[in-house]
């Protein structure tokens, strides 16, 4: 039988979106067996049944990462080894417990919750970035496309071809300036003949 990690009572099983999670019905925390956590959290945490601690909200806000860890000799409820504490997201302050051999996860009902917080703050953030920064994208992208098309006209227009036949293009053009120098001081055979 599955005990808890903190309360050392019995757990018992929980039905939630097709999958069988266990918890305590004395503190409310949840044993996530291998895979579930994820599989949880893309649902939601705040659709489990559970009750909040009484825990003071200011004072949870002021001291977050104390509150929500657990004693460091917790045991996992199926290998009996202790599980070892790390800190969800790196810097979140949120302790969870995880076991080193079957790879489940403790974690008291309060942080899941918070965890679902961090969660939508972070995705509306990204949201809020987001709306910001497309426009700016999209007029970066215009600048690029803009410079790309002046630096291939100014490609073309310096090409040996068109140097070479660009004043014979039009009748009406005047002739090169060296050209006309060049045809006073030495004329054709054909001006000579006439």
């Amino acid at each position: 039988m599955n005990t808890c990690p903190k309360c050392q009572t019995a757990l018992h099983q929980v039905d939630y979106q097709q999958l069988t999670l266990l918890q305590c019905e004395t503190c409310s925390g949840f044993w996530f067996q291998e895979g579930q956590f994820r599989q949880v959290k893309s649902f939601g945490f705040s659709g489990l049944p559970g009750t909040p601690s009484s825990k003071n909200s200011e004072a949870e806000e002021q001291d977050e990462t104390t509150q929500s860890r657990e004693p460091d000799s917790l045991s996992c409820p199926e290998c009996e080894i202790p599980l070892a504490p790390y800190i969800y997201a790196y810097s979140s302050g949120i302790q969870l417990h995880r076991c080193s051999k079957c790879a489940g996860i403790w974690a008291a009902y309060d942080d899941l919750i918070r965890i679902e917080h961090l969660l939508a703050d972070y995705q509306e953030s990204l949201e809020d970035a987001k709306s910001k920064i497309m426009p700016l994208m999209m007029k970066v992208k215009q600048q690029i496309q803009e410079e790309e098309q002046a630096r291939e006209a100014e490609k073309r227009n310096n090409s040996f071809f068109h140097r070479v036949f660009r004043h014979k293009s039009g009748k009406n053009q005047s002739r090169p300036p060296l050209l006309e120098e060049v045809e006073a001081n030495f004329p054709s055979d054909e001006k000579d003949a006439s």
